[in-house]
């Protein structure tokens, strides 16, 4: 029996495509109102000033468009992913609710087939274990990489090891954890170059 190949998961929004970015330029378009990405700390709908039915009705629409679609991976992404793939079962693990699940599907189905042997969405698993540390403690993964805090310090609770993949609204988080700026750089970790 071959061996299995380590796990390594990935976030889905803002780790391997700039859902954010996106969703501030439809954002603009849309409203004609203008928020700087850097700005984002916690809560989105705060710095646009609107309602978090609003923030989400928002979403919907964005999330039902080609805008969304057409967003590119990150630079890099693929090429990484390839060389990541030889060595590791990749694995997409995202906190999307229901309601934005099939747009994530579409997305990964356009732009990154065959990268990954499965994407995995949180809110399938029991309740009580649906922190992305309890899933990856499953799961037996080799490291976790996203950008949300609280599921990075749930990483951290279960002994997962992860990487913070740099946005605003995670740079507040000093602990001791590897922080990247790209995916390119999990090449580096893994001494994949």
């Amino acid at each position: 029996m071959p061996n299995k190949k380590p796990i390594l998961i990935f976030d889905f929004d803002d780790v391997l495509v700039d859902v954010t970015r996106g969703f501030l330029r439809f954002y603009k378009q849309k409203q004609g109102l203008e928020a700087e990405y850097e700005k984002i700390e916690t809560d989105l709908a705060l710095l646009l000033n609107i309602t978090e039915d609003e923030e989400l009705r928002l979403w919907d629409r964005f999330f039902e468009s080609e805008e969304y679609l057409s967003i590119l991976p990150h630079s890099q992404a693929l090429k990484t992913l390839e060389k990541l793939r030889e060595k590791f079962d990749l694995i997409i693990l995202t906190n999307r609710v229901d309601r934005f699940r099939q747009s994530a599907i579409k997305w990964i189905e356009r732009h990154l087939p065959g990268y990954f042997s499965k994407v995995l969405f949180s809110v399938d698993f029991p309740e009580g274990k649906q922190s992305k540390g309890a899933i990856c403690a499953e799961l037996a993964v080799e490291l976790l990489v996203d950008d949300e805090p609280k599921n990075i310090l749930s990483c951290v609770d279960h002994n997962i090891p992860v990487v913070i993949y740099d946005c605003p609204w995670n740079r507040k988080l000093h602990r001791d954890i590897p922080r990247i700026k790209s995916l390119e750089e999990i090449e580096e970790i893994f001494l994949l170059k």
